[in-house]
C-alpha cells in the first residue's frame, strides 16, 4: 500500500501544468499578436514578414514546446512546466517589444531573450529521441541568432536585410515548427527519407547563403519543398484525425505556392508575374506588401503547428495516422 500511495503521489497532477501553461501561453500570444499591428508604436503591417516571424515565439512555439514534452515524455501533460515552457511567454514578449524599437543594441537584447529560450529548450531537451526532435532543438537557438542579426542590422556574409530576416523566420516554422509536426505524424518506417529530407533541406539553403554557392541554396530550397508537398500529402491522405488532414491540406497549399515561386524565381519572372493575388507588387522587406509565395508558406507553417499541437493531434500513436 505505501508504494502505491507513492506512486500516486509522484504521478499526481500539478495546478499549473504544462497544457495548461502552453495553452494560457498560446492564447495570450495570439492576443498580443492579432493587436501589435493596432498599435501605433509597432511599426510593420498585419501579414508583414516581422509579424508573421512573431506569430511563432508568440503562438506557435508554446505549442510547439508542448507537443515536444509530449513526445520526449509521453503522458507528461499534468506536469509541472518545463524551463523552456516557464521562459517562453516572456521571451516573446520581448521579441515582439523589439521590433517597436529601433534596430540596435536595445532592440537586440531584447530578442537575445529568445536565444535564451533556445538554449534552454536545446539543453534540456532530448537529443535520442529521434532526428526531427533534434533537429528541432538544434535549429531554435539558431532562429534567435538570426533573429538577433536582425535586430541589430547586422548582415552575415553580405546577405540583404531580407534574407536575414527570412532567415530567422524560416529556422522557426520549418526549422522548429515543421520538424516537431513531423516527429509527431511520421511514425512508418519508410517514412525514414522523409524526415531526413525535411531536417536536411534548411542546413542546405543556409549554407548556400552563407558560402555564396546558388546550387547548394536550390538544392536545399527545393529539399525542403518536395519534401514538405510529400508530407502534406501523407497528412492528407492517411490521418484519422481531421485536424491532421486541415493542417496537411494547408500545408501543401503552401508549399505549390513556393513551388511555383521558386521556378519562377530561378527562370528569371518578374516578382509581379509569380504574384497574381494581391495585385500590388513589391518585394521589398519593409514594405506591408511582402511576396505572398513566402507569406502564404510562413502563416501555413504556422497553421500546421498550431493544429497539429492540439490534444487530438498530439496523441498520434492511438488516432493520428492510419494504417500504411
Amino acid at each position: 500500500m505505501t508504494q502505491i500511495a507513492m506512486t500516486m503521489e509522484t504521478v499526481k497532477p500539478v495546478a499549473i501544468n504544462r497544457r495548461r501553461w502552453g495553452l494560457a501561453s498560446a492564447a495570450w500570444g495570439a492576443a498580443l499578436w492579432l493587436g501589435a499591428p493596432l498599435t501605433g508604436s509597432w511599426p510593420s503591417g498585419f501579414g508583414s514578414i516581422e509579424h508573421l516571424l512573431c506569430f511563432m515565439p508568440l503562438v506557435g512555439a508554446p505549442l510547439g514546446l508542448l507537443l515536444h514534452a509530449r513526445l520526449v515524455e509521453p503522458g507528461s501533460a499534468t506536469r509541472a512546466p518545463r524551463p523552456a515552457q516557464l521562459l517562453q511567454p516572456f521571451a516573446a514578449m520581448a521579441v515582439l517589444a523589439s521590433f517597436a524599437l529601433a534596430k540596435g543594441p536595445a532592440a537586440a537584447a531584447l530578442a537575445g531573450l529568445w536565444v535564451a529560450t533556445g538554449l534552454t529548450f536545446a539543453i534540456t531537451g532530448s537529443f535520442r529521441s529521434g532526428l526531427n526532435i533534434a533537429a528541432a532543438q538544434i535549429f531554435m537557438p539558431i532562429a534567435g541568432l538570426w533573429l538577433i542579426f536582425t535586430r541589430l542590422g547586422i548582415q552575415p556574409a553580405g546577405l540583404t536585410d531580407e534574407r536575414v530576416l527570412l532567415a530567422a523566420l524560416h529556422f522557426q516554422f520549418s526549422g522548429f515548427g515543421l520538424q516537431l509536426v513531423a516527429a509527431a505524424t511520421l511514425t512508418r518506417a519508410w517514412q525514414r527519407w522523409l524526415r531526413i529530407a525535411l531536417a536536411a533541406g534548411l542546413p542546405l539553403i543556409a549554407v548556400g547563403n552563407m558560402a555564396a554557392l546558388p546550387p547548394l541554396r536550390t538544392l536545399g530550397v527545393f529539399t525542403v519543398i518536395v519534401a514538405a508537398i510529400i508530407f502534406a500529402t501523407v497528412l492528407m491522405v492517411s490521418s484519422r484525425a481531421m485536424v491532421l488532414k486541415l493542417a496537411g491540406l494547408s500545408l501543401f497549399a503552401a508549399m505549390a505556392v513556393a513551388l511555383v515561386y521558386a521556378v519562377g524565381k530561378i527562370a528569371g519572372v518578374p516578382c509581379s508575374t509569380r504574384r497574381p493575388w494581391p495585385p500590388r507588387t513589391d518585394c521589398s522587406t519593409r514594405s506591408a506588401s511582402r511576396p505572398w509565395a513566402w507569406s502564404a508558406t510562413c502563416a501555413s507553417g504556422a497553421r500546421v503547428l498550431l493544429l497539429a499541437a492540439t490534444d487530438s493531434a498530439c496523441r498520434v500513436s492511438s488516432a493520428g495516422m492510419g494504417a500504411a
